[in-house]
């Protein structure tokens, strides 16, 4: 990633990723800091930046300071408002202001409608073939829109689990992981470019 940098050294994707990494281990973490803070400059990269400032200072235990930048990003609105209700929920539940937690994640769960949600994903398996068949048919799909989380990462897409060879949904979960050479684009959807046998 540096090397990559060093050669794109004002392309801000490239900054952002790397001080990502940088942030992640403690000789480099003032570095990756620090390119964060260049970034909250930069209008398109500033949310971003935002987010990872704040889980940043969150770690490093400076409550304060972490709340500023996720409730800054509530404020902001978009996407990124989505990404920092939950965040802040995780730091007033880590801190012990379970009823900040709750309501975090009460007003986090209204930004989620549900059945448009379990509509998307009903549609989209119509137009797909599963990725796995087992006991069970797999459907991954891309909501377009942050659906949960998986392994502390927020995500967009969701594992719905048929019975075999049909599409009635007994399980749908948060996924994270999925092989873009593996999806293709049914409108505005990426689904599992794999045909039923």
């Amino acid at each position: 990633m540096r090397k990559l940098y060093t050669e794109e050294p004002f392309d801000n994707i490239i900054k952002f990723e790397l001080a990502r990494v940088l942030i992640r281990f403690e000789d480099t973490l003032n570095e990756g800091r620090n390119y964060l803070l260049e970034l909250l400059l930069h209008t398109s990269n500033r949310s971003y930046a935002m987010l990872e400032l704040g889980k940043l200072e969150a770690r490093l235990g400076n409550y304060e300071e972490a709340k500023s930048y996720f409730t800054d990003l509530i404020y902001l609105g978009g996407q990124s408002k989505t990404y920092a209700m939950l965040e802040l929920g995780k730091l007033e539940a880590s801190v012990g202001n379970y009823e900040d937690a709750k309501s975090c994640f009460t007003k986090l769960l209204e930004t989620i409608d549900i059945e448009k949600t379990l509509s998307f994903v009903e549609k989209s398996i119509t137009e797909s073939a599963p990725l796995q068949l087992s006991f069970v048919d797999k459907y991954n799909i891309d909501c377009g829109n942050i659906v949960g989380v998986n392994n502390d990462v927020e995500t967009s897409f969701v594992e719905a689990v048929t019975f075999p060879n049909t599409k009635d949904i007994i399980a749908m979960y948060p996924v994270i992981g999925i092989k873009k050479k593996n999806l293709k684009n049914v409108g505005r959807r990426l689904v599992y470019n794999r045909k039923k046998s």
